[in-house]
């Protein structure tokens, strides 16, 4: 056993090159699979940590319209007590309702908008969020106590013991703390935030009909989980619970239940969302590692005619079969162990700028199990595939009378390289398509005008006006007012039950925003019909196209009444050109606004005004609000950060198709490096005899250029495949153009030539008579 690793080593030091070129190939390609399996096994890990996840769904709620069925993570306030109380197979059901408070106050001390839910009583037995001090099981329907996470304790009461201290809640009653939670942990699907408390809180305040739609099937405002027992008929629940609802303006609504473990990678309806992607780069992986076995078998082969002697000699001496193939095989087992060390120590050193790229906080935990896993897996791979093949074939000839089948080899080394490039002009494409697609959303037209606006907590709502008025006359500041909402992502919803006109019992989900009436001129917005709110009498609507289309209305909806936003009746007054108001995943839905100043204030401004603006707004924040720290935000960032996963996996996407590029090149110059290597002699001759350098660089390159023009014409028609698939998550999407074929072709044309060329100029430009003599 020693000898034969002695001998490999000696083998693997003599030809330092293919040994460098497949222990880097494999060293990079162990790196790109550790971090893509430890990004997949992440995206895969969300909400496995409760007790017993399988048993846990959320309901979905869906809608039935004309325009189809639209489906939304919010249920009624009943539903989950109704699960309780009528299907044994239900053990216990909570409520979530998730809002953001412009400030927590302990004290003097106030802190900055802090996300809130607000939960039954069976929350943390639900869910597995670890309460680190105090007791959760105070948190009963009626009590004002409340459980905070450590990092909102160290925010507030630094290192003194929160337990019992009270915190006042802009906008409603002081809650006093009975626990400290662990902060929620990235992969969770449940809402993140930094207190939790009782629906008892909402009583007397502004949002109590939060509280009383507890006990009611209107409205969809609360997210509901149920924990069902193993084995129950999940679907017949679901349908059961849809027949049996008793609100008549609600028959078209119906609910699925979707396992809590699903919501991360998988649609509201249940088609597959994420998890497409996690496919897709594990998919990557594997071609990356095939690709860096590829190069092995390939070099390996390629030099095998080198190797007859030393094969001869040693059968000739009475070397075994058995014997040779061990030896092989160890060179292959030898260069992998090398690879792996050489791999991990990148792996420590390239982690956090992985983690910085895919926004999240991976670790290799000690080289744990899930790290060694994907090693052990990759290594009996590069046995079977880089190993096993060239050791068999290598030891399976006779040292007399016959020579390795060079033809059939050459032609399995050519399938080999078609596959390497093949898989890369897939990637190349798919990554100049999903870059097109993310600059198509970023310069889409939304029917607004976000640019060089930003937003505020309008905490000074009662000097609206006084405060509006004095903005205005600052230079800086083009336009002001305020809406209820972000506009670039409205999340309330409600649903329209009636209106002039309507046939049927239909209704139809919408969004919903508060705006004031000059909204729509700061956000550069286009009136189709009518116009903004005139203020007598109050109760008036603006909509959307969409909207207008849902209700049938015919021009002119301009006057017509309809029942929305929670019952309320009221006119129409203006209907406004489509604009999106959710992410580009989504088509544009309905969109009813009423009138009011509350929410956040909108201020354009211009690049060069900016900071004169905002100081304008600052000063004035802090004279009606001097306790409270002042925040802003600018609807581009905001809408950049909706599509922050689109842009992170076009970044990963792009990084990881360059290693299999690399990987693939590196291939493709150990073999030329090799044929020019072999060919010495005849370059030589071909010079003297007056070839020239064009005629030496054109007999080296033209197998490999045919060879990668096959790969391409097989790759495009998957290419093609994967992006229609991948661009079909978008509402709104580019066509796939001839253009981007082209690119990928001529990237990878490029690419080829520059591999191979460079080393056949250096060959051909080589000394003719130095390169006889020395052959």
């Amino acid at each position: 056993m020693f000898y034969n690793l002695k001998i490999a080593i000696r083998n693997l030091h003599k030809n330092g090159l293919y040994s460098m070129i497949n222990l880097i190939g494999m060293s990079i390609g162990l790196v790109a699979c550790t971090f893509i399996f430890l990004w997949a096994q992440d995206e895969k890990s969300y909400d496995q940590f409760h007790q017993n996840p399988k048993d846990i769904y959320q309901v979905i709620t869906h809608f039935k319209s004309d325009g189809g069925t639209e489906s939304m993570d919010l249920a009624p306030g009943l539903i989950g007590p109704f699960f309780e109380q009528n299907f044994p197979e239900v053990e216990s059901s909570c409520r979530i309702y998730e809002t953001t408070r412009k400030y927590l106050m302990v004290g003097d001390l106030k802190t900055e908008s802090k996300k809130l839910l607000f939960a039954d009583s069976t929350f943390f037995s639900f869910f597995n969020f670890p309460v680190i001090g105090g007791n959760e099981q105070e948190l009963s329907s009626t009590s004002n106590k409340a459980v905070i996470s450590k990092s909102l304790s160290t925010e507030l009461f630094r290192d003194e013991n929160p337990i019992g201290k009270e915190i006042k809640i802009d906008g409603l009653s002081s809650v006093y703390v009975a626990g400290i939670m662990k902060d929620f942990p990235d992969n969770t699907s449940v809402p993140k935030a930094d207190l939790i408390c009782s629906f008892g809180i909402f009583a007397g305040s502004e949002s109590q009909y939060i509280l009383e739609l507890l006990d009611s099937f209107g409205g969809c405002e609360y997210q509901t989980y149920l924990r069902i027992k193993p084995n129950a008929d999940v679907s017949y629940l679901s349908q059961q619970a849809t027949k049996r609802q008793v609100d008549n303006y609600l028959n078209t609504r119906s609910f699925t239940l979707q396992p809590l473990i699903d919501r991360h990678l998988y649609k509201m309806n249940g088609e597959p969302d994420g998890i497409k992607t996690v496919s897709l780069f594990q998919w990557i992986a594997i071609v990356i590692m095939g690709i860096a076995c590829i190069n092995y078998v390939n070099l390996i082969t390629a030099r095998s005619s080198k190797r007859q002697r030393e094969i001869s000699l040693k059968k000739i001496l009475g070397a075994r079969r058995k014997r040779l193939f061990t030896q092989l095989l160890s060179e292959a087992a030898i260069l992998f162990l090398i690879a792996v060390l050489v791999s991990l120590l990148l792996s420590v050193l390239l982690l956090p700028g992985y983690n910085y790229l895919s926004g999240k906080s991976l670790s290799l935990h000690g080289f744990g199990i899930h790290v060694w896993f994907i090693y052990g897996t990759v290594f009996v791979l590069i046995l079977l595939l880089a190993g096993l093949y060239p050791a068999w074939q290598l030891s399976s000839f006779k040292p007399i009378g016959e020579k390795l089948r060079v033809h059939k080899e050459s032609f399995f080394r050519k399938t080999l390289v078609i596959f390497q490039f093949g898989s890369s002009v897939v990637l190349i494409v798919i990554t100049i398509a999903m870059q097109a697609q993310i600059n198509y959303i970023r310069k889409k037209d939304l029917g607004f005008d976000r640019e060089y606006v930003f937003t505020c907590n309008l905490s000074m709502k009662n000097h609206y006006n006084a405060i509006k008025t004095e903005l205005l006359k600052n230079a800086a500041i083009r336009d002001v007012s305020c809406g209820s909402g972000d506009i670039v992502e409205v999340q309330d919803s409600h649903f329209v039950s009636d209106w002039q006109g309507k046939s049927g019992n239909g209704s139809f989900n919408h969004g919903r925003i508060w705006v004031d009436s000059s909204f729509f001129k700061t956000m550069h917005m286009t009136f189709i019909e009518g116009g903004s709110f005139t203020l007598v009498p109050k109760e008036q609507f603006v909509i959307n196209e969409t909207a207008m289309k849902a209700m049938g209305m015919e021009k002119p909806a301009v006057g017509k009444w309809m029942v929305a936003s929670g019952g309320i009746r009221g006119t129409i007054v203006g209907v406004v050109k489509d604009f999106n108001f959710a992410d580009l995943h989504k088509e544009i839905e309905p969109m009813v606004m009423r009138y009011n100043t509350v929410g956040d204030l909108y201020v354009r401004t211009t690049a060069q005004d900016a900071s004169k603006a905002i100081a304008n707004v600052e000063k004035l924040w802090k004279q009606y609000n001097p306790d409270i720290p002042f925040t802003y935000n600018f609807l581009d960032d905001t809408f950049n950060r909706m599509y922050q996963s689109d842009i992170r996996f076009g970044r990963l996407f792009v990084i990881f198709s360059l290693v299999t590029i690399f990987v693939s090149c590196l291939g493709l110059f150990g073999l030329v490096t090799y044929i020019a290597e072999t060919k010495t002699k005849e370059i030589g001759i071909r010079k003297v005899m007056g070839a020239s350098v064009g005629n030496i660089v054109n007999m080296l390159s033209r197998e490999f250029l045919i060879t990668v023009v096959a790969s391409i014409s097989i790759a495009f028609p998957l290419a093609y495949y994967w992006i229609n698939r991948m661009l079909q998550d978008y509402a709104y999407r580019i066509d796939i153009n001839w253009w981007i074929f082209a690119l990928a072709g001529l990237i990878t044309a490029a690419l080829t030539l520059i591999t191979v060329g460079w080393q056949a100029i250096k060959s051909a430009t080589a000394n003719p008579v130095k390169s006889i003599k020395a052959e």
